[in-house]
């Protein structure tokens, strides 16, 4: 098969792969486990641990009002998480690709029979299809990984329609052996 794709990849495109390979690793850490379970397990740990606190303070003489105590503990955890989510924010927006870098914008990939030819305003890669370690399909896009996180981006709207993007499918599957929707 020869095929030639012209693929332009958007902040939304690569928003889209982060979201995925930040998913693939959730559902991987939590293979065998019970993240419900996980969850209401610290949450009755730490909410023992309050009650502790708040035994041994009455016990040694102190005096907390309970509902004050609560509304203080609320107050703290809502400014905790707000603050962890904020940093991540800033860090994840810090560390998305340029306008005008490598990732982003117009790509050429060259389906051929010995590799995948992918080029840009940035240069050429050769990469063979031993190289690819799986093709993850969602509704909008085709991912190309060659590790566990790091992969290239193909949405589906720069295919010529199903046709195309069955062919593609096919092909990589056939060279590589791993293919997942």
């Amino acid at each position: 098969m020869h095929t030639d794709l012209r693929i332009d990849v958007t902040l939304d495109d690569y928003r889209a792969f982060l979201s995925f390979v930040q998913t693939k690793a959730k559902d991987a850490t939590s293979q065998g486990s019970n993240p419900i379970l996980a969850r209401s397990l610290t949450f009755f740990v730490w909410m023992g641990i309050g009650i502790a606190f708040l035994l041994l303070v009455n016990n040694l003489g102190g005096r907390i009002h309970l509902p004050s105590a609560i509304g203080a503990a609320v107050l703290v955890f809502t400014i905790v998480v707000s603050m962890i989510y904020w940093h991540m924010k800033k860090l994840q927006d810090q560390m998305l690709p340029q306008p005008d870098g490598a990732v982003l914008g117009s790509h050429l990939y060259q389906v051929r029979e010995d590799a995948l030819h992918i080029r840009s305003s940035f240069g050429a890669t050769q990469l063979t299809w031993s190289g690819i370690k799986s093709l993850e399909e969602t509704p909008t896009h085709f991912f190309l990984f060659i590790d566990r996180s790091v992969g290239f981006i193909l949405p589906k709207r720069s295919f010529a329609g199903e046709s195309q993007q069955s062919i593609f499918r096919s092909t990589v599957t056939e060279r590589c052996g791993s293919t997942r929707t």
